[in-house]
């Protein structure tokens, strides 16, 4: 961990109160870990850090690490849900969330899809990594929707819904991951489709 002299870095009052629109997603700390002093943000290499005012350590904010599951089907069908909660109410999405300390990727795909769906993933394949949000990046996942599987709804996200790749509610999906997901996978499907005409 980090430590600097406080005397030697007086913190930009101006800058210290600033709510910037791209923190509004993180949660920050009030008070140090290994002391309990306050934290105050102060400008340190060019960026603005969280320093402890009593012990002088720098605390840095780490990234969230989300996960998200597009499932489809023959045709070719992609299926969303539509979210019930906010941020994004109404707004059409993949079923996904954190991934909670010690459990890897597909676990927590499998988790996911399980608490909001109850459903049970075929094979995963990796689509690719995304930023939302300023601080959360998104692993998202593809995996064919298993034949005969009844799904249904739940507090956070509407039961799936089917979608033809000419139907797809663009304007209306949620989060960045959820726009580039499709898109790549869309792209590389028809790439491969191509490849085997």
């Amino acid at each position: 961990m980090r430590r600097i002299q406080i005397r030697n870095h007086i913190p930009n009052a101006g800058n210290c109160r600033k709510t910037h629109e791209k923190e509004r997603w993180i949660i920050r700390p009030q008070f140090c870990s290994y002391c309990q002093g306050v934290l105050q943000w102060m400008r340190l290499d060019q960026k603005r850090r969280l320093v402890c005012q009593q012990c002088g350590r720098v605390h840095y904010l780490d990234p969230r690490l989300a996960v998200a599951i597009l499932l489809y089907g023959p045709k070719p069908v992609i299926y969303l849900a539509k979210r019930l909660v906010e941020p994004g109410w109404g707004q059409w999405i993949m079923p996904g969330g954190y991934v909670e300390p010690g459990e890897d990727l597909s676990r927590a795909c499998s988790r996911e899809l399980q608490e909001e769906l109850h459903l049970s993933a075929g094979p995963m394949r990796l689509i690719g990594i995304y930023l939302d949000h300023p601080n959360t990046f998104t692993a998202v996942f593809s995996s064919p929707l298993i034949h005969g599987a009844e799904f249904f709804g739940s507090a956070e996200i509407s039961a799936l819904q089917p979608f033809a790749w000419p139907d797809i509610p663009w304007s209306h999906l949620y989060f960045t991951s959820t726009h580039q997901a499709i898109r790549d996978f869309v792209a590389e499907y028809l790439w491969q489709d191509a490849r085997h005409e």
